[in-house]
């Protein structure tokens, strides 16, 4: 059997598309690779300008639009998330008891991996309209930021945010 030799390749493209010239579109498409055996540029000129141009889309800022309704205010979404989180602090078990056992507060479901607890409810308030308001002030809508705030991801279509 023969010894097997495993080479680990980082491969780094550059395309860059040229305006058209003579009805005719220049890509260009330069490599990178990391173990340094082989780099090089190559040209690709004979590709017709609308089937590139048509599947090439230039990124243009969005404008955004920030609206706040009242339900959404960092304090009622303090109220939502103490509520979904431990049902205000009633739930029969979950890391708020766990806190509470402690001399602790989290009864928002705040860091529990960690063990986490705030000294009492208005820590843990102001720990949550801050970030939220933080979050309203870069343009997130209120699903957005509870989404975030519950799987750590960008999106305004997750079960958590439907709550909000």
């Amino acid at each position: 059997m023969r010894n097997k030799i495993t080479y680990t390749i980082l491969t780094l493209l550059l395309i860059t598309v040229a305006p058209p010239v003579d009805g005719k579109t220049i890509i260009t498409i330069e490599t990178t690779v990391s173990s340094k055996h082989a780099s090089g540029s190559y040209q690709l000129v004979d590709v017709p300008t609308p089937s590139v141009t048509s599947r090439i889309k230039e990124k243009t800022p969005k404008a955004t639009t920030r609206v706040v309704a009242p339900a959404s205010t960092p304090s009622k979404v303090f109220d939502t998330i103490h509520m979904l989180e431990s049902t205000r602090g009633e739930a029969p078990s979950g890391h708020h008891i766990y806190c509470r056992n402690r001399g602790g507060w989290n009864e928002i479901g705040y860091n529990p991996q960690g063990k986490f607890c705030f000294k009492n409810e208005q820590e843990a308030r102001d720990k949550v309209e801050r970030w939220f308001q933080n979050k309203f002030d870069k343009g997130y809508t209120i699903a957005e930021a509870a989404c975030m705030w519950n799987i750590g991801v960008k999106t305004g279509d997750c079960p958590y945010g439907k709550h909000f």
